[in-house]
């Protein structure tokens, strides 16, 4: 069984930042799709955070770790303290553009208890990949809870928080629908100022 835990770092970290988390994924096992070029380590402009993509048997892996320590002086890069999560990840191209599907890999927990009390959730990006540059936004949320409210996207989901964050419930089509329709909308998909690039 697959978790995703809401209340871990990463999960927090991607809610801060104004994700939509879905409860099924944007994929369908006949829409994945594998682009080569995305195996290997990508890195921001100051190494803080990698991103880590490896084969696996129906997608990705994705091991994404960001710096919590700074080298020292001395500039020992080994002494850097990095923070990991492992995710699967799967790629699907939609109307010509290329989305990403993460989903955390289950938390080592011992706690029965405390794994019943954890929601499975995807998150979804589209991707941008040009040579040795990789460029990677979420669904916005405050554009999507924006625009549901406006009555001009329907959709199927969720409020909580007191209303103020959404779970998509929609099927996997939908979010397909969705997407597609979206995917050039740089308020749905805002492309980062940053892009992540191949690690040497």
């Amino acid at each position: 069984m697959r978790f995703l835990v809401g209340t871990l770092l990463f999960g927090i970290a991607m809610l801060m930042i104004g994700c939509v988390p879905s409860l099924h994924p944007l994929y369908t096992k006949e829409d994945i799709f594998i682009e080569p070029a995305l195996v290997g380590t990508w890195v921001n402009n100051d190494e803080s955070e990698i991103w880590r993509f490896e084969l696996s048997s129906d997608g990705y892996q994705l091991s994404h770790s960001v710096r919590k320590s700074r080298p020292p002086e001395n500039g020992n890069r080994e002494a850097e303290q990095f923070e990991t999560a492992e995710f699967e990840a799967r790629l699907v191209r939609i109307g010509g553009f290329l989305f990403m599907d993460l989903f955390p890999e289950e938390p080592e927990i011992e706690d029965d208890l405390y794994k019943m009390h954890l929601l499975p959730v995807h998150t979804i990006l589209r991707v941008w990949l040009e040579g040795d540059a990789l460029s990677m936004a979420m669904l916005d949320h405050d554009w999507l809870m924006t625009e549901i409210e406006g009555g001009r996207i329907r959709i199927a989901h969720e409020r909580w928080d007191d209303g103020k964050n959404i779970l998509l419930t929609a099927s996997s089509r939908e979010l397909q629908d969705l997407v597609a329709e979206y995917a050039e909308n740089p308020k749905a998909f805002p492309e980062p100022e940053e892009r992540l690039h191949r690690w040497r």
